[in-house]
């Protein structure tokens, strides 16, 4: 068996809609293993307002209520949502 190399500690990062987007949805598994080794780090996954505003309104569009409750729920307990300021943006732009 194949023991997994040691990776450096993530960094804390924003999260982009697509990103958030497969992660909620749980679309790929590459995916689903990075989001939850990072929720491990962090407790939490980081977004922008503007990022959850554009999942919320994608999921209200396609009329997925279901998953529209769900991350209204998890929201409390799992996401941290900043607001859109300079800073936010900067950081976010940095990780681009």
């Amino acid at each position: 068996r194949v023991q997994p190399t040691p990776r450096a500690p993530m960094k804390r990062c924003l999260l982009d809609s697509d990103a958030f987007s497969d992660i909620v949805l749980r679309r790929y598994q590459q995916v689903n293993q990075r989001a939850d080794a990072y929720f491990l780090a962090h407790q939490r996954h980081h977004l922008s307002v503007v990022t959850w505003f554009e999942v919320m309104r994608g999921f209200f569009r396609i009329g997925a209520l279901d998953k529209v409750a769900r991350l209204q729920r998890d929201s409390h307990d799992g996401l941290k949502v900043f607001p859109m300021t300079e800073g936010v943006a900067a950081a976010r732009s940095a990780t681009a």
